[in-house]
């Protein structure tokens, strides 16, 4: 019942500061840490340190240091199966990650596994792959976080989790997005550049590009910017310019927008995704 008083009192923006002050942070904490097994805390705990610390990165600061991001992971963990608490505790922690010292700690306190765990153990749930796309998008914000995601497999999560819900312009866009940030690693520009990769990426896109002014079109090409930068970074790298050169010109014209490519190719792509090719 205080969780839920909490969250009710905190969705008036003008009692939130009123409310870190009087220590209610303190106290949904630890009714979250004390009731981790109950699932409608964890979920109204949750929502009321989200209401706390949103659009306020020192709220979101001062939430970390009192345990709230320990507390939200934990809760999290311990209802892995419920894609209500997850969603939730992913909002939470996203609006926590507004405060850049809250970053390396989610990582530290398990987030990162929880989340691409719980794309894939909720594949059609929607709200848990939005919920997770704003927490992933603050998250790849710090390098080390970026590295350890790659190796967890978001990047394959989120093609995944692209193809799922490709029905919706929002989710496509912003799982493009993320895929961009993250291309900033070489194992995930490697992977991302697979053909079986880029097939489902066009496929999941494909709907939504007739427009060259929507936001996937912008998003798509942002992110086909990002798959061909590979030379440019093996040059920052300190790779011998000769070898730099003869990748740039390996490279032909078109295959710099590799999904644009398949794209123009439309009954390829259905033919391949049908597994012929």
């Amino acid at each position: 019942k205080g969780c839920a008083a909490v969250c009710s009192l905190t969705s008036a923006k003008e009692a939130r500061a009123t409310m870190v002050l009087d220590g209610a942070v303190g106290a949904v904490v630890k009714a979250m840490l004390m009731h981790a097994d109950v699932e409608e805390v964890q979920c109204k705990g949750s929502t009321a340190l989200f209401n706390l610390a949103e659009h306020d990165p020192e709220v979101a600061a001062r939430v970390g240091r009192q345990g709230g991001v320990a507390a939200i992971v934990k809760g999290a963990a311990q209802h892995e199966a419920r894609a209500r608490v997850q969603s939730k505790a992913f909002r939470a922690l996203a609006a926590l990650s507004l405060a850049r010292e809250n970053q390396p700690h989610c990582a530290r306190q398990g987030a990162l596994e929880g989340v691409v765990t719980a794309m894939r153990r909720h594949a059609n749930e929607p709200e848990v792959h939005q919920s997770a796309c704003l927490l992933l998008t603050s998250l790849c914000k710090d390098g080390a976080n970026l590295d350890r995601l790659v190796f967890l497999g978001a990047p394959q999560a989120l093609v995944e989790s692209m193809a799922e819900f490709s029905g919706s312009s929002g989710h496509v866009t912003d799982v493009c997005h993320l895929l961009s940030l993250l291309c900033l690693s070489e194992d995930a520009r490697a992977l991302l550049l697979q053909p079986a990769t880029l097939r489902s990426l066009a496929a999941s896109v494909s709907a939504h590009m007739q427009s060259p002014e929507s936001s996937v079109a912008a998003a798509v090409h942002r992110l086909e910017r990002a798959l061909s930068s590979l030379e440019a970074r093996m040059a920052l790298k300190g790779e011998a310019p000769d070898t730099v050169d003869a990748l740039r010109r390996s490279r032909q014209k078109g295959n710099r927008r590799p999904i644009s490519a398949l794209l123009r190719s439309t009954d390829r792509v259905a033919f391949e995704t049908r597994g012929g090719g």
